[in-house]
C-alpha cells in the first residue's frame, strides 16, 4: 500500500478516502481469509466437491451449489470480524487519512478536544448503526 502513496512511491493514491479504504482492506483480508480457511478445513468440502464433479457438475456449478453454501458461514464471519476491526482501527487511519475523517478517528479527535458529550453521541450512533447492521445480517442469514 505504501508504494502507492506519497512522493516516495508511485504516487498513485493520495491521502484521503481511497487510501483509508486500501489500508483497511490490507489489514482486513487476513482476518477474512483465516475464517474462510477455518470453515474450509472444518467442512470436509473437498469430498463434496469431488462428489459433485463425479456426478457431472462443472467446476462453476460445484462452486455455486456446493462450496459457497458450505463456506457461507466462514465468509460472513470473516466480513463481520473485519468490519468490527475496521471500526476500532484508528492508528493506520490517522496516518493515511489526509482531510477525510472516519467516525472512529472523529471520536478520538473529539475526546482529545474534550468534547466528551459529542464523542459519546457519536459513539452511541456508531453502536446503534452496528446493531442495525447486525440485525440485518441475522435476518438475511436466518435458516428457513
Amino acid at each position: 500500500v505504501l508504494l502507492l502513496w506519497g512522493s516516495g512511491g508511485f504516487n498513485l493514491v493520495t491521502s484521503g478516502i481511497w487510501m483509508i479504504i486500501l489500508t483497511h482492506i490490507v489489514f482486513s483480508v487476513p482476518v477474512i481469509v483465516e475464517s474462510i480457511i477455518a470453515a474450509y478445513e472444518g467442512s470436509g468440502l473437498q469430498m463434496y466437491e469431488d462428489s459433485a464433479r463425479t456426478l457431472g457438475a462443472t467446476p462453476y456449478n460445484a462452486l455455486e451449489t456446493v462450496s459457497l453454501p458450505l463456506l457461507k458461514g466462514g465468509i460472513l464471519t470473516g466480513f463481520i470480524l473485519s468490519f468490527t476491526r475496521s471500526l476500532g482501527e484508528t492508528g493506520a487511519t490517522f496516518i493515511v487519512m489526509g482531510r477525510d475523517v472516519t467516525i472512529p478517528a472523529l471520536v478520538v479527535n473529539m475526546v482529545e478536544a474534550l468534547a466528551i458529550s459529542a464523542a459519546l453521541f457519536t459513539s452511541t450512533y456508531l453502536i446503534v448503526l452496528s446493531l442495525i447492521l447486525l440485525a440485518i445480517i441475522r435476518l438475511l442469514t436466518r435458516r428457513r
